[in-house]
């Protein structure tokens, strides 16, 4: 099925949600300020009434050595993956605890139990993410309040386009597209997403979405030494020395391995997932060979 095909498809059925009476509201809003996020939960409450699930999904990354980092990066990760989920969480909770119901899923990553080259702002945020999803749900039983605590493997979101690249730009935007690029190394994000609605009416405590991700899990309970060898390995071979520290977005780059056909999957979800819309546009290079609109925003 071609991308016009399922795009007019997915149009299809949203229509038919709102005929049926399904209704949404769409509030843009910056997680990192709490009262940006209380003006969110408010507006929400206005229009729809009650909030009963809240679903923590808010992050940026950046992909990178460690020396190409700075002190900014571990501050943005922090302010949006993590901070972000503990402003939603505290804008919604007190009425969700006056009424004694409600549900929080909290969207971290393996990257949150498992520390990878190259991601260590991310890792961070993740981990202090797991400890507090974990932490919450502890302390939200007696109030009857489920808290799920999600953790994702590579999804095919097409999140390279505006994953934010340092060090050699290309080569990392490279080696994360063809990761994220086919269904042996990630999850398609439609049955996540039915894992995920799953796991909170269930009020299960934790789920690991994709077979790679519980093996990585696994392997790193069992043998820790070994793991961090491998994941040394790996760091050895995507670092070259380059040390470019401006930050660029993964639609701005191309390379001859992405975008190309070995990353169609991802590329394609990123179309469909509106992961070109919005500013900057992409490169017109990167535009040319995923087949949408470039600086001018002109389509193809």
């Amino acid at each position: 099925m071609s991308r016009a095909k399922r795009a007019r498809r997915r149009k299809r059925r949203f229509t038919a949600g709102v005929r049926r009476g399904i209704d949404g509201l769409a509030v843009p809003s910056d997680v990192s300020d709490p009262d940006d996020v209380a003006r969110m939960a408010r507006r929400v409450r206005r229009r729809l009434g009650p909030i009963d699930v809240l679903v923590n999904n808010a992050g940026v990354i950046q992909v990178g050595p460690i020396d190409a980092l700075s002190l900014e990066d571990f501050r943005k990760a922090m302010a949006v993956n993590f901070w972000g989920a503990v402003h939603c969480t505290l804008a919604v909770l007190p009425k969700m605890q006056e009424r004694g119901t409600g549900r929080i899923v909290n969207v971290t990553s393996v990257g949150g139990k498992v520390a990878m080259p190259h991601l260590l702002p991310y890792d961070c945020a993740k981990f202090a993410f797991v400890g507090f999803s974990e932490g919450l749900r502890a302390e939200l039983v007696r109030h009857g309040i489920p808290v799920t605590t999600v953790v994702p493997g590579l999804m095919r979101t097409g999140g390279p386009a505006n994953a934010f690249f340092k060090g050699d730009p290309p080569l990392e935007y490279t080696w994360f597209s063809l990761a994220d690029g086919t269904s042996l190394t990630a999850m398609d994000v439609a049955r996540a997403a039915r894992r995920i609605v799953r796991a909170a009416r269930r009020g299960e405590a934790e789920v690991t979405l994709s077979w790679q991700a519980k093996a990585v899990r696994i392997t790193h309970a069992l043998l820790p030494g070994a793991t961090s060898t491998v994941l040394g390995v790996v760091n050895q071979i995507l670092s070259r020395g380059s040390d470019v520290k401006a930050a660029i977005r993964g639609k701005e780059l191309d390379s001859a391995f992405a975008p190309s056909a070995t990353t169609a999957q991802t590329d394609g979800a990123a179309t469909n997932l509106n992961q070109y819309g919005g500013r900057p546009r992409p490169s017109p290079a990167h535009a040319e060979r995923v087949g949408v609109g470039g600086p001018k925003g002109e389509r193809r």
